[in-house]
C-alpha cells in the first residue's frame, strides 16, 4: 500500500510539472474504472460495485473536435440473487461511438476533454447449467482532465455516466425496474498520441 501511495504521489508531482501536450491525429487510451449503479433498478439492487477496463481509439477531425470508439468490460458482484437469479461471475460489456471536444489551458500542458457516446451494453449472467444476457441501448457522457507527460503520453482522470434502456420481457409493473439503469464510473488512465501533430485552440485563463 505504501509503494502504491508513493507511486501515485510521484506521478502527480510529474504531472504538476507538466510537459507541453502535442495533440496528434490519432490517440489510443486505456484506463481502469470503478463502476457503481444508482436508482431503483435491477443493476443497482441485484449487483454490487465493480472494477473494469476501458480501451478507446480517438481520431481528431478538426482542431479541438474528435470522434472515436470505446470498448469497456466490467466485473461486478451479484449481491441479491432474488432479483435476477442465482448466477456467478456476472459481467458488463459495452461499446460506444464517441464524439467530443477538448479545451486547452496553461500553455497546452493541461486540457479538458468532454464527450458523449452512443452504443450497446450487455449484462451477462452465468451459472453451472445456463447463461443469459440482458442487452440494451446506452447513452454515455463523460469528462477528463489530461496532463502532459513525456514521450507523447498523457495521464488523465475523470468520470463517466451512462444511461441504458433494455428490452426485458416482464409484466408491465416491473418494466421500469428491469428496463433501465444508470451507472457512474470514475476513471484513471493513460493516453498515447500518434500520427501528425495538429494545432488546437487554447483557452486563456485570467491572471
Amino acid at each position: 500500500m505504501k509503494k502504491l501511495t508513493l507511486f501515485i504521489s510521484l506521478l502527480f508531482i510529474n504531472c504538476s510539472l507538466g510537459q507541453e501536450i502535442k495533440i496528434k491525429r490519432f490517440s489510443i487510451a486505456t484506463n481502469v474504472n470503478y463502476s457503481f449503479a444508482s436508482g431503483d433498478n435491477f443493476l443497482n439492487k441485484a449487483y454490487g460495485d465493480g472494477v473494469g477496463v476501458d480501451i478507446e481509439g480517438l481520431f481528431n477531425i478538426h482542431k479541438n473536435f474528435f470522434i472515436g470508439i470505446k470498448f469497456q468490460e466490467n466485473d461486478i458482484k451479484l449481491t441479491s440473487p432474488e432479483y435476477i437469479g442465482n448466477f456467478y461471475n456476472p459481467k458488463i460489456s459495452s461499446y460506444y461511438v464517441l464524439i467530443g471536444y477538448r479545451n486547452f489551458v496553461k500553455s497546452n500542458k493541461i486540457y479538458f476533454e468532454h464527450k458523449i457516446g452512443f452504443g450497446d451494453k450487455k449484462v451477462t449472467n452465468t451459472s453451472d447449467i445456463s447463461s443469459y444476457s440482458i442487452v440494451g441501448n446506452s447513452f454515455e457522457i463523460g469528462s477528463r482532465i489530461n496532463f502532459g507527460l513525456k514521450y507523447q503520453i498523457n495521464f488523465y482522470f475523470g468520470i463517466d455516466a451512462n444511461f441504458t434502456k433494455y428490452d426485458v420481457k416482464v409484466v408491465e409493473k416491473y418494466k421500469p425496474f428491469y428496463n433501465r439503469s444508470t451507472q457512474f464510473l470514475p476513471v484513471l488512465g493513460f493516453k498515447l498520441q500518434l500520427g501528425k501533430a495538429i494545432k488546437p485552440l487554447k483557452v486563456k485563463l485570467k491572471e
